[in-house]
């Protein structure tokens, strides 16, 4: 990672705005094109990657004085773990609408508090180090690092809100390959989180 990117990254979490603006532009490419590859054919025609990554960019710039820095691969997944926020909110809000209910869905944070919960487990807790904010975001990244087919079946069912009959219609499978994929995609992720210290044993 070149030394000017982390320098840009510290600049930003010192309250550098030009220093974000120009981080965020060196990523808008990257974002779209994972942002498009999330968007399933049943909202290809109604959510727009780019309209997902700018709603994302909004959000950063209201939060990045939360932010502590650490190292620029931790902004790149706090970053992304934003940016997809914002798309599983829009598919919320959206799947709400067409079923008919209330356009307004509880917000990503609720359903990612449920998935940690979890995570931990009996005998995990998150760290006190980290905030449960951050905590939640970490959490959303370590799902990228997820086997593809793991990874789909954990956002269809936890960030996506879908059925496991309705996410093995999506991903060709039946519903105890779904549970099977989730389930393998849960061990992977407590695994993973314990190694970046989010979980802690007690």
């Amino acid at each position: 990672m070149p030394v000017q990117e982390d320098d840009l990254v510290r600049d930003a979490a010192n309250g550098d705005e030009s220093a974000l603006v120009k981080l965020l532009a060196i990523r808008r490419e990257s974002l779209v094109r994972m942002v498009e590859g999330r968007i399933s054919s049943t909202w290809k025609s109604i959510i727009a990657a780019e309209d997902v990554v700018q709603s994302g960019f909004v959000e950063i710039f209201k939060r990045m004085n939360g932010f502590t820095f650490r190292s620029t691969p931790a902004f790149n997944s706090w970053v992304i773990a934003i940016t997809l926020r914002q798309l599983y909110a829009m598919i919320r809000t959206l799947r709400a609408q067409k079923r008919g209910g209330p356009a307004i869905t509880p917000p990503a944070d609720s359903t990612v508090e449920n998935l940690m919960d979890l995570l931990k487990g009996p005998t995990a807790t998150p760290s006190r180090e980290i905030a449960a904010d951050e905590a939640s975001e970490m959490l959303q990244g370590a799902v990228e690092l997820l086997p593809e087919q793991q990874k789909q079946a954990v956002c269809l069912v936890y960030f996506e809100g879908l059925s496991a009959r309705e996410t093995a219609g999506r991903l060709g499978t039946t519903e105890r390959g779904v549970h099977g994929l989730c389930r393998r995609g849960l061990a992977k992720l407590r695994s993973l989180l314990r190694e970046s210290q989010v979980l802690v044993r007690h």
